[in-house]
């Protein structure tokens, strides 16, 4: 109900503009064709410009830290499935000297799996303060 109480008041007030004939560039803007179209006097006012597309150019230290960060992540992960895996086969081990020989081996690579995630974590580092610099 509200709609069409609103499209008679744009009809009345567009067909009193009319009658009127007022000449203000605010109001010319929109112009009735037929009956029941409109024609936009003014296309300037529908076109959009759009910015020029930025892009961000990698550095060397970014394509360093990046690579860093991903190498040493996948080398953490592979160690610390290796490091679960040894652990498990010293719980399920029968012999004390199997057992003693898989428990190092488990807490060597928990050791090396730390170091990676260090190595991974420098590499977000680096990436991370690449962005610092100011470009050239």
């Amino acid at each position: 109900m509200k709609m069409t109480h609103f499209l008679l008041l744009l009809a009345v007030s567009l067909s009193m503009l009319q009658a009127q004939q007022v000449q203000s560039d605010t109001l010319l803007w929109l112009h009735t064709a037929s009956a029941d179209t409109l024609q936009v006097q003014h296309p300037e006012l529908l076109r959009i410009e759009t910015a020029p597309r930025q892009t961000i150019p990698w550095t060397r230290q970014q394509t360093i830290g990046i690579w860093t960060m991903a190498a040493f992540g996948i080398l953490a992960w592979y160690l610390d499935n290796e490091a679960d895996r040894a652990y498990d086969d010293y719980l399920h081990s029968g012999s004390i000297a199997d057992m003693d020989r898989l428990f190092q081996k488990a807490q060597q690579l928990d050791r090396l799996t730390g170091w990676a995630y260090a190595g991974a974590e420098l590499g977000f580092l680096f990436t991370v303060f690449s962005f610092d610099k100011k470009p050239k």
